[in-house]
C-alpha cells in the first residue's frame, strides 16, 4: 500500500510542476490560454479536439494570451533562429472572407506586434519572423483586430523554428534580397523599380480639398511619418513629382503621419477636424504579386471620443493590376468599419499592407475632399448598372466594360453581410436574406473599385 501512496505522490509531483513553454500542440490541458475580453462581454479560449479554440466577442481588442515566466520564457534573441509559426483557421467566416488579426510577442528587449489576416475557412500556416528580441513572457492573438466581427477560430502547432532559407517566391524580403522575391545574389529577377510616370495631378478645386499629401496643393502641418514592422519610407520624385515609395518586407509593415499637439511631439500641431470632408482620396501604384488576401489598409484615427477610433477602409490589390497607378475614391459612408464614427479630431493616418506580402507600394495625392452623396437616382451615371434599385429581393448589376472580379456588400454598420467573386461582366446579387434597409456595395475590377448604394424594400 505504502508504494501505491509513494508512486501516486510521484504522479501528481509531475503533473503540477509540468513547465509550460512552447512548443504548443494543445494535446495537454494545460497549454490552454487565458482570455481577455478588452471590456467586452462574452468570448473565451479553451483546448477542443487538441486545438485553440477561440470565440471573439466582437471587441476592438479582446484577445487569448499566454504569460511565461522562469523556466517557461522563450529566447528570441537569435535573429537566424526565432520566427514563430503557426495555422490558424477560422471556423465561421464565409467562403474568400478575409480577417484580419495581430500577433503581439512581449519580451525582455520590448514588443514587436504584426498584422495577419485568414481567408474564408482555409487553413493557413504563418511564419512570423521577428527582429532579434529578448526572452518571451507574453503571447498575444488579437482575432477579429478592431473589429465588430466575433468569428470562432482554430490555432495550433505553436513553434519557434529556424528563420525559412530564402527562395524568390516565399513572399518575403530575405537573405540578399533587395526586394520581396527580387534582387540579390540568389537568382531572384531583378526588382521592378518605381513607377516611370507620375500620378495624374488632381484638379479638384483646392477649396473643396483638405490635403495631406499632394504636389497640387498645400498640405497639412504634422508632426512626422513613423514606419512600423520591418516597413521603409522613402520621400522620391517620378516625372518631377513628390512621390512616397513604401517597402515592405513583412505583412503588417507601413507608415502613419501624425498629428498630436501633446505627448512630446515635435513639432506640435493641431489635429485634423474632416467633418466638413465627405470622400477620401489616394493614387496607388506597386509592383509584385497580389494573391487572395492582399489589402491595402488605410486607417483614419479619432481620438475626439478620448481613446483612438479607427475609421478603416481595405482595399482589395488582388483585384487591381500591378505596375500601374489607381486613382481610388471613398465615402466615409463606405468605409468598413466605424464609417459613421466623429472624425473632429484626427491624429493619425495609418496605412498598412496586410495580408500577404505583394510588393513595393507608391502612394501620391493623399487628400480629403468634398462630394455630393450619389443618391439612387446617379448610379445610371456610373460604371455599373445596378437594377432594380430598391428591390425586394435581388440586383442585378452590369459593367459597362470591365469584368467584375468580386463584389462585397456591407450593411450601414461596417458589416460584411454578403461577398462573390463572379469574374464577369454581369452578375446577380441575392439579398433575399437580407433585412429591409440601406447597404453598401464595393465592385472590384481589374480597373478600379467603385462603391455604390443599395436599398432593400
Amino acid at each position: 500500500m505504502m508504494k501505491k501512496i509513494t508512486f501516486l505522490f510521484a504522479l501528481l509531483t509531475v503533473s503540477f510542476g509540468f513547465s509550460q513553454t512552447l512548443p504548443f500542440d494543445f494535446s495537454d490541458p494545460g497549454q490552454v490560454f487565458d482570455w481577455d475580453p478588452s471590456g467586452g462581454t462574452g468570448g473565451t479560449a479553451q483546448i477542443t479536439s487538441e486545438k485553440l479554440e477561440v470565440f471573439g466577442n466582437g471587441d476592438s481588442w479582446d484577445n487569448a494570451f499566454m504569460l511565461f515566466s522562469g523556466g517557461d520564457v522563450v529566447d528570441l534573441s537569435d535573429a537566424a533562429n526565432n520566427t514563430i509559426s503557426f495555422t490558424m483557421q477560422s471556423t465561421t467566416a464565409p467562403v474568400d472572407e478575409v480577417h484580419t488579426h495581430r500577433i503581439k510577442l512581449g519580451t525582455t528587449a520590448g514588443v514587436f506586434e504584426v498584422d495577419f489576416t485568414t481567408i474564408g475557412q482555409d487553413i493557413q500556416t504563418y511564419f512570423i519572423n521577428p527582429p532579434a528580441l529578448g526572452d518571451l513572457n507574453e503571447l498575444r492573438f488579437f482575432v477579429d483586430r478592431n473589429s465588430a466581427d466575433n468569428g470562432t477560430y482554430l490555432i495550433d502547432d505553436i513553434q519557434v523554428v529556424p528563420d525559412p532559407a530564402p527562395t524568390c517566391d516565399d513572399g518575403i524580403q530575405n537573405g540578399d534580397e533587395e526586394g520581396i522575391d527580387c534582387g540579390g545574389t540568389g537568382g531572384c529577377p531583378d526588382c521592378p523599380g518605381p513607377p516611370t510616370t507620375a500620378a495624374t495631378t488632381p484638379t479638384r478645386d483646392p477649396g473643396d480639398v483638405f490635403s495631406i499629401y499632394s504636389d497640387a496643393y498645400t498640405d497639412a502641418p504634422f508632426n512626422a511619418d513613423q514606419v512600423f514592422a520591418g516597413a521603409t519610407l522613402n520621400p522620391i520624385t517620378v516625372e518631377a513629382n513628390n512621390t512616397l515609395e513604401l517597402l515592405i518586407t513583412t505583412t503588417g509593415g507601413g507608415f502613419q503621419r501624425q498629428f498630436f499637439t501633446d505627448g512630446g511631439a515635435v513639432p506640435p500641431v493641431a489635429p485634423l477636424d474632416l467633418t466638413g470632408y465627405t470622400h477620401m482620396h489616394l493614387d496607388i501604384y506597386f509592383n509584385g504579386t497580389p494573391s487572395v488576401g492582399s489589402i491595402f489598409k488605410v486607417i483614419v484615427q479619432d481620438f475626439s471620443t478620448g481613446g483612438g477610433v479607427n475609421i478603416e477602409e481595405n482595399f482589395d490589390v488582388n483585384g487591381l493590376a500591378t505596375d500601374q497607378w489607381h486613382a481610388l475614391d471613398v465615402a466615409f459612408a463606405d468605409f468598413d468599419t466605424n464609417s459613421g464614427a466623429a472624425r473632429s479630431e484626427v491624429s493619425q493616418l495609418i496605412h498598412i499592407a496586410a495580408g500577404p506580402v505583394f510588393g513595393d507600394i507608391y502612394v501620391d495625392n493623399i487628400y480629403f475632399y468634398n462630394e455630393p452623396t450619389a443618391g439612387i437616382d446617379d448610379f445610371a451615371k456610373s460604371a455599373f448598372k445596378i437594377f432594380p434599385n430598391p428591390t425586394q429581393d435581388r440586383w442585378n448589376i452590369r459593367s459597362q466594360s470591365a469584368i467584375i472580379t468580386s463584389i462585397r456588400v456591407y450593411d450601414v454598420l461596417g458589416k460584411n453581410v454578403l461577398s462573390i467573386a463572379p469574374n464577369k461582366n454581369e452578375t446577380t446579387i441575392n439579398g433575399a436574406l437580407l433585412n429591409p434597409g440601406m447597404y453598401f456595395v464595393k465592385i472590384n475590377t481589374p480597373n478600379g473599385q467603385e462603391s455604390l448604394k443599395l436599398v432593400k424594400k
